[in-house]
């Protein structure tokens, strides 16, 4: 599995629409007067210092706005030269999206026209002696560099030369000086394409290349529009257990020591936090103390709870300024990659990554004992979540392929074979995708389709013998909602009673499942309505401890009103 940066998994399910350029404040830090809080520009920090204060907030719960280049990765202000975007403001829609200005440039080029798939690529042709048709029969060739459009060198670009009059096709990558040469070519009408992701790809056609010539050529490429984002509360995918496994360097039970500050940049520090490591369940266990950076910003506190052992995964240091040279780690995730345990839990988790390691480690990964393994995690409440969620999350995507198989169905039926093709024997397969390779510690596409009827059955006896929901127990209600088991409805309403007068976040989903179980119109809007429902961030009473604000009235008014309906609906 490859490591995906962490800032790059932010997600903004629900953009926020206040507008920033009217907030006060900084580039990085900006007080919002709609809702009373600051809102933190990620994209005006470096990677690390955006990470870190990802990673101190308590669950994600922050207000914030981020720039996303078009392949989805976030600007930052340390990106390197020629990654970075420059952006022009843009009419507003309530700055929720907000895309770049591209102008148009006006190419000038000899001895073809060029024609684009977007606004302001320009290919141009430099006049050189070396440039001009050679008598004596030499070799013609095309050679250039790509920049973009602050004259940064693009390299690892792709560039395709297509001759006009043959059809032959040759292919090439631009170096790390942005540089591309095609050589050995016969003379005739070229076209020339060249692409880089986040850009606009650039063709010029009818370029003319004489007996011996070399033509030169600079282009220039556009960055594609990408978007300002902002909202007030981030979803952050995070990682399972398996795939924190797969992104560590290091898995350490520790217990934090010193934290250090190392430098300052505004309103950011950057901390060191040293680990007093008893045990070692991957990586080098060799040193007894390692060193964790990281960032945090105005009076957030350090995220490692101080006086008891915790489970740590670490990835070795890289995005955060020092890290290399230091030797030292970064938190492997921004939510899960401390891990505070009770005894028995930390022991549970001890056995699951043992047993993790023992499978990463064979030859050929058994894809049944894996999924075997993510039933275990899944039964146990302690790992419940490692397992659930990528067993729920494999059952969504075969249901989806499913249903889009179905559509398929519905559609107009594929031509008929001649009788020449059906005696083909390929053509009966030849719309069958392959088997695709498994990664690093599996694949979660294939999970759900591997699970048999007895590790069905103990994930159904695991939940119902629930007695408070978890995000956990959402995603084993997710996973086994289609095998429509009586039991699944009484135990669901039973828990949403449960919860009636002060419902949290974590039954959201039941109420949806209940609604799809029973699919009837009035208690689908019911559903509805009850997600559209505010939460807030009301301090709980002091005496009841819960919250009596006028959103939590109305969510536990529209909770008695939707389980009316369903009682009513189960008892025709």
């Amino acid at each position: 599995m490859s490591k995906k940066r962490l800032l790059d998994r932010i997600e903004i399910p629900k953009p926020c629409f206040a507008d920033w350029e009217r907030m006060v404040g900084t580039e990085q830090i900006r007080f919002c007067t709609e809702c009373n809080k600051h809102v933190y520009n990620l994209s005006g920090m470096t990677r690390g210092e955006a990470e870190g204060l990802i990673a101190a907030a308590p669950k994600g719960r922050l207000c914030a706005r981020l720039t996303l280049r078009v392949d989805g990765t976030t600007v930052t202000t340390d990106d390197p030269p020629g990654v970075q975007l420059i952006w022009r403001r843009a009419s507003p829609i309530a700055n929720a999206v907000v895309s770049a200005m591209l102008t148009m440039a006006s190419p000038g080029i000899a001895g073809g026209g060029q024609s684009t798939t977007a606004p302001a690529s320009v290919a141009s042709i430099i006049d050189r002696p070396d440039a001009r048709p050679d008598t004596q029969g030499a070799a013609s060739a095309f050679s250039g560099t790509l920049f973009d459009s602050n004259e940064a060198v693009i390299s690892g670009a792709t560039l395709t030369l297509i001759n006009e009059d043959t059809g032959g096709i040759q292919t090439a990558t631009s170096s790390n000086e942005g540089s591309f040469r095609f050589f050995v070519l016969a003379e005739g009408l070229y076209t020339l394409k060249a692409e880089s992701v986040g850009f606009w790809a650039v063709e010029t056609n009818g370029l003319n290349l004489g007996k011996g010539q070399e033509q030169h050529l600079n282009i220039t490429l556009q960055v594609k529009p990408s978007l300002h984002i902002m909202g007030g509360v981030m979803a952050i995918p995070m990682l399972t257990l398996r795939e924190l496994y797969a992104e560590s360097d290091r898995i350490v039970v520790a217990r934090p020591g010193k934290s250090v500050k190392v430098k300052s940049e505004g309103e950011s520090r950057l901390i060191r936090t040293s680990l007093m490591v008893s045990s070692t369940l991957k990586g080098d266990g060799s040193d007894s103390v390692v060193n964790v950076y990281h960032s945090i910003y105005d009076d957030q506190e350090i995220p490692f709870p101080r006086g008891e052992n915790l489970l740590v995964f670490l990835k070795h240091g890289g995005t955060i300024g020092a890290l290399k040279s230091a030797g030292g780690y970064e938190l492997a995730d921004f939510s899960r990659a401390i891990k505070k345990l009770s005894t028995s839990e930390l022991g549970v988790y001890l056995q699951r990554i043992n047993e993790l390691a023992q499978l990463s480690h064979e030859q050929r990964l058994n894809q049944e004992e894996l999924v075997e393994w993510l039933v275990r995690c899944a039964e146990d409440p302690a790992t419940r979540w490692e397992g659930a969620f990528d067993l729920a999350s494999s059952a969504a995507g075969l249901r989806a392929s499913c249903s889009q198989d179905d559509s398929d169905e519905d559609s107009d039926p594929p031509e008929e074979l001649n009788e020449e093709q059906s005696d083909e024997p390929t053509a009966a397969v030849a719309n069958v995708e392959p088997t695709p390779e498994p990664q690093e510690l599996g694949d979660r596409a294939t999970f759900a389709a591997l699970l048999t009827t007895d590790q069905k059955q103990r994930l159904m006896k695991a939940l119902l013998a629930t007695e408070d929901i978890t995000e956990g127990d959402v995603q084993l209600i997710e996973l086994v909602k289609d095998r429509h088991d009586p039991r699944l409805l009484p135990f669901l309403v039973s828990q949403l009673h449960r919860v009636e007068a002060n419902p949290p976040e974590t039954v959201d989903r039941v109420v949806r499942v209940v609604a799809e179980l029973l699919n009837d119109r009035r208690i689908n809007a019911l559903s509805k309505s009850y997600a559209d429902a505010p939460y807030d961030d009301e301090e709980e009473d002091k005496d009841s401890g819960k919250t009596t604000s006028a959103a939590a009235r109305e969510r536990s008014a529209l909770m008695r009103n939707f389980l009316e309906q369903v009682e009513r609906k189960m008892r025709k």
